[in-house]
């Protein structure tokens, strides 16, 4: 498992920052450490600045800027590497106690490929963002949920990190569905099997999960938060991450996730006999939420990880790859080596990889360009661009939307959207927004470069693939 781990940060290291969004993140993170408070007005944008704006992911954001000062965006990929390989493989470990109550013998080939399938399923999912800190907490929400620790020791360890997942990256309320099949199976087994104590214990930290959803600054209102930032990214905006995995734009990304979906299947049916309730429950449920959006995949087989561990023991020949755990060396040992590891693959990553930051998807030749002959003012922007952009410039430069699309009203969209399509007037564009740069996507934004390239009052600074970038004239 320590081999597996290591590789598993290899991977993640060795991938570039392509998260647009997390630049947003690390600014507003920075602006919080240094004014001492949470920031309720958007410093970013010149749409929104008068605007007040809900506190969502504070904790992350306070987090990155952290680690960012202290230790470059090299120190954000590394803690977020180590996030997302550990929770796969707390999700292994959580293997041995859905075993316990049905006497399999997980070896390690078995709970290595549930491991690494899980890793796979998630991997394009895996960008560095706040949702490491959500994947950490969901497996290990499912680890002590289902451990033998005493309800107490229980208690001081899933409290605090709800409360930290729901102001990293809010999205308890996955955990708290997971939790309820657990709580649900083990009352049906109750039931059938008097012998069987009450789950008394897990039902309240399913309780204590579902209250956590409130345990952030905005309250109640966090869930207008997510139902609109749903709204915008799937319905509005169509963002690839929203839409079901099927769709043309996703299909390729998620292919492994398509592939372990059949394997599951074929597991399913080979051990009809043998499947318990809750796994049962638990690979439907979550198939479901997949099915809906793409990017639960990543919660998906994560929940997966310790039931294709005792599903894969199950379906295969007992003597093939029968290999007993980890050899018996000290807990302190596996430390040192796995710090020695991490320190040798970030070293390696380091000085293998040009750029820390994905040249092919952040246009950052661009923005350099921008940056030299622009020293402050409005720039009217693609969407995605706007991390990037406000992660170069803030405070000289504002922008005109991020991606923080729960802050934008559908009326912004649709005229954001005309625009792009050359339907609004450039004289009109102008004087409501102001700008002293376009900065747009080739494609995206076509018939509005086309109008841009004809007028008079405006002159093409740069373009490659990502960016085109328009100043006026005189400048």
């Amino acid at each position: 498992m320590v081999i597996l781990w290591l590789f598993m940060s290899w991977a993640l290291l060795l991938r570039p920052i392509d998260d647009v969004d997390m630049f947003t993140q690390i600014k507003l993170g920075e602006l919080i450490l240094d004014q001492g408070r949470l920031i309720t007005h958007d410093p970013f944008t010149y749409t929104l600045s008068a605007v007040k704006i809900p506190t969502v992911g504070w904790l992350a954001q306070v987090i990155f800027a952290w680690l960012y000062r202290c230790f470059s965006l090299h120190g954000v990929q590394i803690v977020h590497a180590l996030l997302y390989s550990s929770a796969f493989v707390i999700a292994g470990i959580s293997a041995s106690l859905n075993s316990a109550t049905r006497s399999v013998d997980i070896n390690l080939f078995s709970l290595g490929a549930a491991v690494l399938l899980g890793f796979l399923v998630s991997f394009t999912n895996s960008s560095v963002r706040p949702q490491s800190f959500a994947v950490f907490c969901f497996a290990f929400l499912l680890y002590v949920a289902q451990s033998d620790w005493r309800l107490r020791i229980k208690l001081l360890a899933l409290v605090p990190t709800l409360l930290i997942w729901q102001n990293t990256h809010p999205s308890v309320m996955i955990g708290a569905l997971a939790m309820g099949v657990l709580v649900f199976a083990r009352w049906i087994r109750n039931f059938t099997k008097s012998d069987i104590a009450k789950p008394w214990d897990i039902s309240l930290l399913l309780i204590i999960a579902v209250l956590a959803q409130l345990s952030t600054p905005l309250g109640w209102h966090i869930f207008d938060i997510s139902t609109k930032n749903a709204q915008a990214s799937r319905e509005w905006l169509g963002i690839t991450e929203w839409l079901p995995p099927w769709h043309e734009s996703v299909r390729d990304a998620i292919l492994i996730f398509w592939i372990a979906l059949t394997l599951s299947l074929c597991l399913v049916i080979k051990l009809r006999n043998k499947l318990r309730l809750g796994d049962t429950v638990l690979f439907i449920l979550f198939t479901l939420l997949t099915f809906y959006a793409a990017r639960f995949a990543v919660f998906w087989a994560l929940s997966m990880v310790p039931i294709w561990a005792i599903w894969i023991e199950e379906a295969k020949p007992v003597n093939l790859f029968s290999w007993r755990g980890d050899l018996p060396i000290s807990k302190w040992i596996l430390v040192v080596t796995f710090v020695i590891g991490i320190s040798i693959v970030s070293f390696l990553v380091h000085t293998m990889r040009p750029s820390i930051i994905d040249q092919k998807t952040i246009p950052a030749q661009g923005i350099a360009i921008l940056k030299s002959v622009l020293a402050r003012g409005r720039i009217y922007n693609y969407p995605v661009w706007g991390g990037p952009l406000i992660f170069a410039g803030y405070p000289q430069w504002h922008v005109t939307v991020d991606g923080r699309l729960y802050l934008y009203e559908k009326t912004f969209w649709i005229d954001y959207f005309k625009a792009a399509q050359g339907k609004i007037p450039l004289q009109e564009l102008v004087k409501q927004h102001q700008p002293d740069a376009f900065f747009l996507h080739p494609r995206f934004h076509q018939q509005l470069i086309e109008i841009l390239g004809h007028s008079q009052n405006w002159c093409k600074l740069y373009s490659d693939a990502q960016c085109i970038i328009f100043l006026p004239c005189t400048k």
